[in-house]
């Protein structure tokens, strides 16, 4: 009986250590458990960040590309009215360009025709001092 009761006791030893190992182990694993639920819990707050700030920056990309479109549709028109401009610009520079050829040779015309005047005048006043007498030439230049 004694060696019944010695090998009952090494087997109930054997049993008890089994047992401490496996309640070490399981306070291991738990701990482990835990540990990783925390992880996930901060992965899953990140995943929410990340997908909250990729929502936000799909809307400020829309927001964006809608006022790109919105300032090449402004420089489209910018562009055509400063077409414009030009061809009206240009008008009147060549507007103003014949008015002062149309003036410049309106002078020029002018200037001549006061040189032939005078041409005639002088021519005139030769041909009235031939003809008449001094005093009746004299007379006829203040006139004149």
């Amino acid at each position: 009986m004694k060696r019944e009761q010695l090998v009952l006791a090494e087997k109930l030893e054997v049993e008890q250590r089994k047992n401490e190992e496996a309640q070490e182990m399981i306070k291991k694993l738990e701990s482990d458990k835990e540990r990783l639920q925390s992880q996930i819990e901060t992965a899953e707050s990140e995943i929410e960040k990340l997908t909250s700030s990729l929502s936000q920056s799909e809307l400020k990309k829309d927001q964006l590309q809608s006022d790109l479109l919105r300032a090449k549709e402004e420089l489209k028109a910018k562009t055509k009215e400063n077409e414009w401009q030009k061809t009206i610009l240009q008008t009147v520079n060549d507007a103003e360009e014949k008015r002062k050829n149309h003036k410049s040779s309106e002078h020029a015309e002018l200037k001549n025709l006061r040189r032939q005047l005078k041409n005639t005048h002088d021519v005139l006043v030769c041909a009235c001092f031939k003809i008449f007498s001094k005093k009746s030439v004299l007379y006829f230049v203040l006139l004149c």
